[in-house]
């Protein structure tokens, strides 16, 4: 008798690391050697609602070469220009209002409407468009 396909994880765990094996799996390459680089974005990503920038890709051991790669291989998303999702991980608030916060150089907050919003406030509805704000250069 057939159980059936996995029950999904739960909303508040990113569905690509619900099995870490399918994570070792998207890691292995043809010849089946793991890549590490790979993991350790993964293992990141996971911490910030699935989201990456290059910097943090950089600082991981990978180089552009490797990121374009992955990219081409769908291994990572490129969301923005600077920013890449992880697959399997529906767009939603919460990692759009982190990949504003990752494409950004310095210091950045989400606020207004989008922080009342993560912060749950009442009667405040997901915000149709994301506001962050940035110190002013002097």
């Amino acid at each position: 008798m057939n159980a059936g396909p996995a029950p999904l994880p739960p909303a508040s765990q990113p569905a690509f690391f619900f099995d870490t094996r399918l994570s070792q799996m998207n890691a292995e390459d043809k010849e089946g050697t793991v890549d590490q680089v790979l993991l350790r974005v993964q293992a990141l990503a996971e911490e910030q609602h699935s989201m990456i920038n290059i910097d943090q890709m950089l600082s991981c051991g990978a180089s552009l070469k490797w990121v374009e790669r992955r990219a081409n291989d769908g291994l990572i998303i490129r969301d923005g220009p600077s920013v890449f999702r992880m697959p399997g991980v529906r767009r939603n608030f919460l990692n759009r209002a982190m990949g504003a916060v990752l494409s950004c150089k310095g210091l950045v907050v989400v606020s207004h409407r989008s922080a009342a919003f993560l912060h749950g406030f009442e009667r405040v509805r997901e915000p149709l468009s994301l506001e962050i704000t940035v110190p002013r250069h002097h």
